[in-house]
C-alpha cells in the first residue's frame, strides 16, 4: 500500500515538473528568439557600416553628407511658412539634398556589395563585373537607380540657378512676412554649389580608389575557380583505364608465351589505290614480346 502511494506521489511530482518546465521554457525560447533577431540586426548594421567605411566612395559620402544636411535642416525649418516663395524653394531644395545623401550611400554600398553564390558562377563565366572599378563603371552605365539620380541631379543643378535668380530679382521674398528666408537661401546656395564642385572631385578620387581597391570577392572567386579546375584535372589524371589481363583475353596458351604481358599492336595503313571504287584495308601486324 505504501509503495503504491509513493509511486502515485512520484508520478504526480514528475508530471508537475514536466508541465512547469514546459511552461517556463516557452518564455525563455521567445526571449532567445528576440535576442537572436536583435543580434542579427546589430551584426547586419555593423557589417554595413564596415563596408561603408572601407568603400572607395566613402570620401564622396562624407562630402555629400557635409554639404547637403544643412540645406535639409533649413528646408525643414520653413515647412510652417509655405506661403513664402523662399520657403517653398528651401523645402524643395531640402528634398533634393536628401536624395543626394541617399544616392551617395547607395553608390558606396553598391561598389563593395559581395556577390552571392549564383553571381559568383556568373563572375567566373565573365558575365558580371569582377572588381570594384568594374562594378562602379557598371553602376554608372546600367544601374536604373543611378539613371534616375542623374535626372534628379540635373534638376538640382537647375534648381540652384532658380534660387540664385529669385534671390537677385526679389521673387524669393514674395508672400513672406519678413525677409527671414533670404540668409537661409544664400547659405543653401553656397552649400549646394560647394557640393557640386567638391562632390565631383570626391567622385573622381573614389573612382581612382576603386581602381586600386583590393577586391576580396574577386580573389576568392578566382581561387575557388582554379581550385575546382585543379581538382578536376587531378581527378582526370588519376583515372586509369581498367587493366585487362592477358590470361583472360588470350587464354592460357597466350599467357605462357607472353608471360601475362599485353601484346603491342602496330597499325600500318596501306597506300590508297588509284581507283575510286576500291579501297585497301590497313594491314595490322601484332608483335608479341
Amino acid at each position: 500500500m505504501a509503495a503504491v502511494l509513493c509511486n502515485a506521489c512520484g508520478d504526480i511530482c514528475n508530471g508537475a515538473c514536466e508541465v512547469c518546465g514546459h511552461v517556463c521554457s516557452k518564455p525563455c525560447q521567445a526571449c532567445g528568439q528576440v535576442c537572436n533577431g536583435f543580434c542579427d540586426g546589430c551584426e547586419a548594421c555593423c557589417s554595413s557600416f564596415g563596408n561603408l567605411c572601407s568603400s572607395p566612395f566613402s570620401i564622396y559620402v562624407t562630402v555629400a553628407t557635409i554639404f547637403n544636411l544643412p540645406s535639409v535642416y533649413f528646408g525643414l525649418m520653413e515647412v510652417a511658412d509655405m506661403e513664402c516663395r523662399g520657403s517653398q524653394w528651401l523645402f524643395v531644395n531640402a528634398i533634393l539634398c536628401l536624395v543626394n545623401v541617399i544616392a551617395a550611400f547607395y553608390m558606396a554600398v553598391a561598389v563593395t556589395r559581395e556577390e552571392s553564390t549564383s553571381s559568383e558562377q556568373q563572375v567566373v563565366a565573365g558575365r558580371q563585373p569582377t572588381s570594384a572599378f568594374a562594378r562602379a563603371g557598371y553602376m554608372f552605365c546600367y544601374d536604373p537607380w543611378i539613371a534616375v539620380y542623374i535626372l534628379v541631379l540635373t534638376g538640382f543643378f537647375c534648381w540652384l540657378w532658380t534660387g540664385g535668380i529669385w534671390s537677385l530679382n526679389g521673387k524669393a521674398a514674395n508672400g513672406c512676412n519678413g525677409d527671414t528666408s533670404g540668409a537661409k537661401i544664400a547659405t543653401a546656395l553656397g552649400f549646394g554649389w560647394a557640393f557640386f564642385f567638391f562632390g565631383i572631385g570626391a567622385l573622381m578620387i573614389g573612382m581612382c580608389c576603386a581602381y586600386c581597391y583590393k577586391d576580396t570577392t574577386t580573389s576568392s572567386t578566382t581561387t575557388s575557380y582554379y581550385e575546382t579546375t585543379g581538382t578536376s584535372s587531378a581527378a582526370a589524371a588519376t583515372t586509369t583505364t581498367p587493366y585487362v589481363n592477358a590470361d583472360s583475353a588470350a587464354g592460357k596458351t597466350a599467357s605462357n608465351k607472353t608471360d601475362g604481358k599485353i601484346p603491342t599492336v602496330a597499325a600500318t595503313p596501306a597506300p590508297f589505290a588509284a581507283s575510286t571504287t576500291k579501297q585497301d584495308v590497313p594491314t595490322v601486324t601484332a608483335t608479341l614480346f
